[in-house]
């Protein structure tokens, strides 16, 4: 009951976050209540409330830290199914026994239902658990609800190399934690090796031609949710483009504090210096591709160097600046990104191709 407003509501719990959403009204005649007088007091985004019944006709109402007890026996006794197993393992944020369970239920669908169906469980499983973390990791409610709102576009595929999250739907600037922490996390949860695969912004149906205008750099460059991309497509156009680029970095005006910060040292010298001849400005673009690295945050280092990689790899000069940025680090984020910036390096017109972007071959 709500001591604001008479009557009985239910917690709605999010299926992300595992947290109380909202509070919903019922009517006891609707659902034939059981009374029981406890006061535990709850709240919207705290922790839920368990109720349940044993199969000794006991009632239980608690939060799961209290009910350890009553969920060992549900979870060891013999008829209890696998997908309940697997549930009440969640509820008691055992990882280890959540793992197991995990692991049979899947057998379980492999035996009798397929590869098929065992791979959508586990990449269901899997994108649930990136849902939840993402939402419990939201900097505000807002950027809870944005999260939420683009859920379907928010996956995990697991396969034998791992698991492969697409986050090209989130922005970083609404999570308090970087991309490079959501792998191991996803690791310690299922057992599998995951990994983020960074998204690169789709550039196609741009008019992008000899000549491309201010706005179109400026189009390019808000295609893409991440503040590094966005910064290495202006790099890009300052190469290929040079007046477009100094058109689009005299507008520009970016929601991150860091790529403003870079947009405040490319409107420098880096601009007044830039040469009319495309070799020298790659070499500039090379010269201050370590400045920019260092104004990156620590944790968000290894994406600068990733999306470098993409958009400007392809040129040796910077393609060797970054590989030596790359091989200096020990940065766990960097480590993770390392291994596909190399093979970017190797096969760069593979990995580019169909982004709009390019040079002319």
């Amino acid at each position: 009951m709500r001591e604001d407003e008479p009557g009985y509501w239910i917690q709605v719990i999010a299926s992300g976050s595992r947290t109380i959403d909202r509070f919903a009204p019922i009517s006891d005649e609707e659902v034939g209540l059981i009374s029981r007088q406890v006061a535990i007091p709850v709240r919207l985004g705290g922790v839920y409330v368990h109720a349940f019944i044993d199969r000794s006709g006991g009632l239980h109402l608690d939060r799961a830290e209290n009910l350890k007890t009553q969920f060992n026996i549900a979870i060891s006794h013999p008829d209890t199914s696998m997908p309940v197993r697997l549930a009440i393992a969640e509820c008691m944020t055992d990882v280890d026994r959540a793992r197991r369970q995990r692991d049979a239920l899947h057998k379980e669908f492999l035996n009798r239902l397929g590869q098929r169906a065992a791979t959508s469980f586990l990449n269901s499983a899997a994108t649930g658990q990136l849902w939840g973390l993402l939402e419990r990791h939201a900097i505000s409610s807002d950027a809870r609800g944005r999260i939420r709102a683009c859920r379907s576009r928010i996956t995990a595929e697991v396969s034998s190399d791992g698991i492969s999250v697409d986050l090209s739907a989130v922005r970083l600037e609404d999570l308090n934690i970087d991309f490079s922490e959501i792998g191991p996390r996803l690791t310690q949860a299922f057992g599998y090796g995951a990994y983020a695969s960074p998204q690169v912004a789709d550039l196609s149906g741009l008019p992008f031609s000899e000549t491309p205008t201010g706005m179109t750099i400026v189009s390019a460059v808000e295609r893409s949710p991440r503040q590094e991309e966005r910064l290495s497509i202006l790099l890009r156009a300052a190469i290929l483009y040079p007046s477009a680029f100094r058109s689009a970095i005299s507008q520009y005006s970016d929601p991150a504090f860091m790529t403003n910060q870079a947009l405040r040292l490319l409107r420098g010298g880096f601009v007044d210096e830039l040469s009319d001849i495309e070799a020298r400005r790659v070499a500039q673009v090379a010269a201050i591709v370590p400045k920019l690295f260092s104004m990156a945050y620590p944790r968000r280092r290894g994406a600068m160097l990733y999306y470098m990689a993409v958009h400007l790899g392809d040129h040796a000069p910077i393609a060797k600046t970054i590989y030596e940025l790359a091989a200096r680090s020990v940065a766990r984020d960097i480590d993770l990104v390392r291994p596909r910036i190399i093979e970017m390096f190797e096969d760069w017109g593979r990995q580019l191709s169909g982004y709009g972007f390019l040079p002319p071959q």
